[in-house]
């Protein structure tokens, strides 16, 4: 990924490129491996994941920022329009903001373009403290995603375009704390609007979690 912010009118780009394999058997022996261990019954469903076995995909995203009021060094706002190519296919606009002791520059604060735990909420400062509230909200179109359709081979559980919605709603609160130079501890919840337009997948999702990031 690449990042930068132009400083003469407080706008700036990201653009990233992700490469993968769906489908690898590696996720379902580490869940089995942990569930011999708990004394979990062994989980039978990875057979029938999206590309099952393995195949390669990619993303390609870009997105503009445009950088609010700057008076205030402790509070930063943010407009960001973005869009990507590949196994997500989608564009929308977010609106994004944090809150308190910040010291890592504002062009790698981009929580707005996580999707499915590709990256860390941030990256820390490289010599400063921080910690700091932050959150936004996000409207987007999305034209295709594989892992609800796959991609090129089978897939015994795909749905069509028409089973999904295309415009889809998310919001997010999170809050970072600094304890060395580069290594951060970040707790971040998230919701969207349902994807899956009828049937038991026709539901709002939520989920949170820790993220630890050390930048090297």
């Amino acid at each position: 990924s690449h990042s930068y912010r132009n400083l003469s009118d407080d706008s700036g780009w990201t653009t990233s490129m992700t490469v993968g394999v769906l489908g690898l058997d590696v996720f379902k022996s580490g869940q089995n491996a942990v569930h011999k261990v708990v004394g979990s019954d062994r989980a039978n469903g990875w057979d029938h994941q999206v590309s099952n076995g393995g195949e390669p995909t990619f993303r390609y995203s870009a997105a503009y920022h445009q950088y609010l009021d700057k008076n205030r060094p402790d509070q930063q706002f943010k407009v960001t329009y973005f869009g990507s190519v590949g196994y997500l296919t989608e564009f929308g606009a977010a609106l994004v903001f944090r809150d308190g002791l910040i010291s890592s520059p504002d062009n790698r604060f981009n929580p707005e373009l996580m999707a499915y735990g590709e990256r860390a909420p941030g990256v820390a400062a490289p010599g400063g403290r921080e910690h700091y509230f932050w959150g936004g909200v996000s409207v987007k179109a999305r034209a295709y995603n594989a892992f609800l359709q796959g991609q090129f081979r089978h897939s015994d559980h795909e749905l069509d375009a028409n089973d999904l919605n295309v415009l889809l709603a998310e919001i997010w609160a999170g809050y970072t704390h600094s304890f060395v130079a580069g290594t951060e501890l970040s707790y971040v919840l998230r919701v969207q609007s349902s994807e899956i337009k009828s049937g038991t997948g026709n539901r709002t999702l939520a989920w949170g979690g820790l993220v630890f990031s050390k930048r090297l």
